[in-house]
């Protein structure tokens, strides 16, 4: 009774130690690559979630001094 390899899709099945050694199998630039791609597409998805344009909207706090200008 021999069991046939399987093979698994998905991030779920690969381990961190994994995803490191690939990390590190690239090129310095193209470890700054791939990091500034992550930036820039959570960047993206920040400027399309309406919900974080209240956030940026600023306020007087509450008890604080006035600056003069």
């Amino acid at each position: 009774m021999s069991q046939e390899p399987k093979v698994l899709y998905g991030f779920e099945h690969e381990t961190m130690e994994a995803k490191v050694r690939s990390f590190l199998k690239l090129t310095p630039a193209e470890r700054i690559k791939s990091m500034f791609e992550f930036m820039e597409f959570v960047a993206a998805i920040e400027r399309a979630n309406p919900r974080n344009h209240a956030k940026k909207v600023s306020r007087p706090v509450p008890g604080a001094k006035r600056r003069a200008r």
